[in-house]
């Protein structure tokens, strides 16, 4: 929450899984003696071009869920299982069926588990009642105040939808947490040729030198790009073709130049 009243958009998920799941939950497992950890995440860990384990986006590309794994570590890979991994969700229903599972119809989980309503604003208001949702303009790059909002957290860039404003569509391009201030822009202003991005983690050890694939937000398309390297974990995503509206505090994923084996990524710091 702290995240989202700084103007930032968080992506938690990735957190549960790197410190939850694949750190606390895997030291519980070595404690008892098992041999690792087996979780439902639509991913698999197959040999990489050095022959150690690596991370790869699974047979069913709709449910890929590698986006929100890029930060576990290589050599955890050792000691976890994803046994969906090279099924279909279908196959995975109609085995569930099969074992009487109580979860074969399960609807499918959408957005945060703690915000199953999506509504992160509202979220931020039974969570953080002490913080305080003081009304502020929502205003151009230029400095023109076209309306007012009910408090600038949970707003996040690329979002339309909430802004009240006249003569649109407008979007979210920025949030002035500091000014209590919303900056909004046409659709065109919101592509970013670049992404500065801060605490990197690379599968390998360093980031690519290679052309490769990269995502700013969870099942948008991948698109070319190259990483430049800025010391102190951080680097540039730099992109062949304008991606919309880098969010900062989202994940940007980067993938193998195939688009299959997850490399590493980092936090995006900054608006496009």
């Amino acid at each position: 929450m702290a995240e989202y009243a700084a103007g930032r958009t968080p992506i938690p998920c990735v957190a549960c899984n790197r410190v939850l799941k694949f750190d606390l939950l895997l030291r519980r497992a070595e404690a008892l003696g098992a041999c690792g950890v087996a979780t439902g995440h639509y991913a698999r860990i197959a040999p990489a071009p050095d022959g150690d384990p690596g991370l790869f986006r699974p047979r069913d590309l709709a449910k890929d869920q590698t986006y929100f794994l890029f930060d576990v570590p290589r050599a955890a890979l050792e000691r976890i299982a994803f046994p969906l991994g090279e099924l279909d969700k279908s196959a995975v229903r109609a085995l569930a069926r099969e074992l009487g599972l109580a979860t074969a119809e399960k609807p499918e989980s959408q957005g945060i588990c703690f915000v199953p309503d999506g509504d992160v604003r509202g979220a931020l208001a039974r969570l953080r009642p002490e913080s305080p949702r003081v009304a502020g303009p929502i205003a151009t790059r230029e400095g023109e105040v076209l309306g007012e909002h009910s408090g600038a957290a949970g707003f996040t860039p690329g979002q339309r939808h909430g802004l009240g404003l006249s003569g649109g569509p407008w979007y979210v391009a920025e949030v002035r947490s500091a000014e209590n201030t919303l900056v909004v822009a046409r659709a065109a202003e919101m592509y970013a040729s670049v992404a500065p991005i801060d605490g990197v983690s690379w599968q390998d050890g360093a980031p690519p030198a290679g052309p490769v694939r990269a995502a700013v937000r969870y099942r948008h398309r991948t698109v070319s790009a190259r990483v430049r390297p800025e010391g102190d974990g951080r680097a540039t995503l730099c992109f062949d073709e304008p991606v919309w509206a880098p969010a900062p505090g989202q994940a940007a994923v980067v993938y193998d130049a195939a688009d299959r084996r997850v490399l590493g990524g980092g936090w995006i710091a900054a608006a496009g």
